[in-house]
């Protein structure tokens, strides 16, 4: 059996490649703007216990998603809100 010894992709390597951009800015912009919204209401006091643990949680997700352009949850549904280039 013959090795590629000059490159073996790995499954991370293998996920970055398929981790494509499908988030628009707006969408990005929209989930940043609901995560601060989410904040200043925990910090005024407006939310408190576990909902407010699970709003930081989601303001968190939403901060990384619109950072990185990308959603796990539209990549599993096919869901792309950016767009397409066709050549």
């Amino acid at each position: 059996m013959i090795r590629n010894l000059y490159y073996e992709q790995t499954i991370y390597e293998q996920w970055v490649i398929d981790m494509k951009r499908n988030m628009s800015k707006t969408d990005g912009l929209i989930r940043l703007l609901v995560a601060f919204a989410i904040l200043v209401i925990y910090f005024l006091g407006g939310i408190s216990g576990t909902l407010a643990l699970v709003l930081l949680a989601i303001a968190v997700i939403f901060t990384i998603t619109s950072f990185i352009s990308f959603c796990p949850i539209y990549a599993i549904f096919g869901i792309q809100t950016c767009k397409v280039n066709k050549d």
